[in-house]
């Protein structure tokens, strides 16, 4: 192969790459309990949250108090802006959007 065709084919391979890498860390549970979520207000969420000793994620199941009470459904990756996570509360089966507001 050419040199001077290799190595613009291998930078863009890196960058695709590196967003793939990025796109699966920021919908890790990991990063998604590091978030702070904003959304609509839901009768079990309310209009914002974030984990703390309270609110808990395992496999995807949201625990309040140790209690299931809700589950990510979808966990949306946005490179250019917020990221999406939609909840579908466990004992009302309504579904709810959250945006990525900041983390800590």
């Amino acid at each position: 192969m050419d040199k001077k065709l290799s190595i613009p084919c291998l930078l863009i391979a890196l960058t695709l790459s590196l967003f793939f890498i990025r796109s699966v860390y920021v919908m890790s549970d990991y990063h998604v309990q590091q978030c702070h979520w904003k959304g609509s207000t839901s009768k079990v969420m309310g209009d914002g949250f974030s984990f703390d000793n309270d609110v808990r994620l395992k496999d995807g199941v949201i625990f309040i108090k140790n209690k299931p009470a809700a589950k990510i459904m979808v966990r949306k990756y946005r490179p250019y802006a917020d990221n999406i996570i939609i909840i579908s509360d466990i004992e009302y089966s309504e579904l709810e959007m959250y945006y990525e507001k900041g983390y800590y």
